[in-house]
């Protein structure tokens, strides 16, 4: 009964007679409703802008969670989620730092898993839909209202660390593109 009248809940009451679903949940997906209703929710509660700004990156890089360095599946898909939920510098961040304290310091696939957050947090606050990092350059895309705006950005022939793609390529974007906000906190 409960597992029914939770399915109601989502899906809405749809025909009486037919197979037919009234619910909005069905048009986009149970996880993007849920995702897109709490960011409404925090955006409300915060008094600010509601935003639904999402940034696809493309990258050759290894910035992952290694199993060597969490080995259990369900922690790692738990952090990744965190990581992929995160709107704010602050919060990608305390995760570095919680998994630091759990786990130890952190292999390099993890310091660029960390980066490249922070990147994808600052791209989505700015409205860019797409950065694709292929050396030698970096293929920037915004959406502004109904204009897009595209263009490709020369990455540095040498690239030490995930730190320094970081700052290269916020300082690029903001020199290219308009960019409202500065760091999203």
């Amino acid at each position: 009964m409960k597992i029914a009248m939770r399915d109601l809940e989502i899906r809405g009451a749809g025909d009486i007679l037919g197979i037919q679903q009234s619910g909005q949940i069905s048009a986009i997906g149970f996880h993007l409703y849920c995702k897109m209703l709490k960011r409404a929710i925090d955006a409300l509660k915060k008094k600010i802008p509601i935003s639904f700004n999402e940034t696809k990156l493309e990258f050759p890089f290894d910035a992952r969670l290694p199993e060597e360095y969490i080995n259990e599946v369900s922690l790692r898909l738990e952090l990744y989620h965190r990581l992929g939920e995160a709107t704010q510098f602050t919060e990608i961040d305390e995760l570095l730092a919680e998994m630091q304290d759990r786990f130890g310091p952190p292999p390099e696939p993890v310091l660029w898993l960390y980066h490249f957050s922070r990147i994808r947090t600052f791209a989505a606050a700015n409205h860019f839909s797409l950065l694709k990092f292929s050396p030698p350059s970096l293929i920037a895309e915004q959406q502004m209202g109904k204009h897009m705006n595209r263009q490709t950005i020369p990455l540095p022939k040498k690239i030490q660390t995930a730190k320094e793609l970081e700052e290269y390529t916020m300082s690029q974007l903001k020199k290219c593109f308009p960019c409202e906000k500065e760091f999203p906190f």
